[in-house]
């Protein structure tokens, strides 16, 4: 269980690169190959160490925690784009209309 959130973890710092950079391509494809690993979490058993355990109470939370700021992220992208689309509509139809006179 320790390696699959390890394993995680590592795509979400790999992810928040990819927003860094504005590549939100490969954010999006790590951010499924993410989700892959992390569905194989239920099939797992929890170790019986207790710095094990606390380990992975603490890569879980911060797994977590950068997912929902990705998310957030990627919802502050999407509303910029179509911001930016909305404008880009605007400005052909106004340029068609003058156009046209």
């Amino acid at each position: 269980m320790l390696e699959i959130l390890e394993k995680a973890m590592s795509l979400s710092e790999e992810i928040d690169g990819c927003i860094k950079q504005d590549d939100w391509s490969k954010a999006e494809k790590l951010q499924l190959e993410r989700d892959k690993v992390l569905a194989l979490l239920p099939q797992t058993e929890l170790p019986s160490d207790k710095n094990d355990l606390a380990k992975i109470n603490q890569l879980s939370l911060t797994v977590k925690e950068m997912a929902k700021s990705q998310r957030e992220n990627s919802e502050k992208r999407k509303e910029i784009l179509l911001r930016e689309i909305k404008n880009n509509n605007k400005s052909k139809k106004m340029k068609a209309a003058y156009q046209s006179s």
